[in-house]
């Protein structure tokens, strides 16, 4: 497979506290609030949509479980802007997972992209978190955060790279960055040096 036919994974879960999805309502918030035209009621199967916007694969899929191996959990302990991330890990029933699939050259707007799913998502009545990049975010933050990035027509990185803080043995205090982070941190870099505006 060519670099350029490799596709690259952007993903996150919005962790319900029930097993209840309401595909209408997603439709509904995705067309209101990002003007994306999408019918579940059209769908092979409601409870996994997929379809195409600006020539990007995406994916929504409700899946009647907790996120797998307790992944969400162990990131969560790294949020410590965030009080309740360890328990909305642990007491989450269900989950809707979010992946976009982007070619080289698309990822700026795969990003963009999963940022405006998972927001929509997030207005699911049992939502009371977001697993992405590593950690665990509460659902105002960050609806909050893509909504001040795209009001001003900025790119949304807060929602899109984390730096986690923890502690080395002996106590000595430590940060590192998730490997989704370091993707994305890694084509911005080279976005701006290449002349890319910083704003978008």
């Amino acid at each position: 497979m060519s670099e350029a036919q490799r596709k690259w994974p952007f993903a996150s879960s919005i962790l319900l506290a029930r097993k209840q999805y309401d595909a209408q309502k997603l439709a509904a918030d995705l067309l209101n609030d990002w003007q994306m035209n999408i019918q579940p009621a059209l769908a092979e199967d409601p409870n996994a949509l997929v379809f195409k916007s600006q020539d990007i694969l995406c994916t929504i899929t409700y899946m009647p479980a907790r996120v797998p191996d307790n992944e969400a959990a162990r990131g969560a302990v790294f949020n410590t802007y965030f009080p309740d991330a360890v328990r909305v890990a642990n007491t989450h029933k269900a989950h809707l997972l979010v992946v976009v699939l982007a070619r080289k050259g698309q990822e700026k707007e795969a990003g963009r992209l999963l940022v405006k799913l998972s927001c929509a998502c997030l207005k699911q009545p049992e939502a009371t978190g977001i697993y992405t990049i590593g950690t665990v975010f509460a659902p105002q933050f960050y609806l909050q955060a893509a909504a001040s990035a795209f009001s001003r027509g900025q790119y949304p990185a807060a929602n899109l790279v984390f730096v986690e803080l923890y502690s080395q043995d002996g106590g000595k205090p430590a940060v590192r960055i998730p490997m989704a982070s370091v993707l994305l941190v890694r084509w911005r870099w080279k976005s701006w040096a290449a002349g890319g505006s910083r704003r978008n």
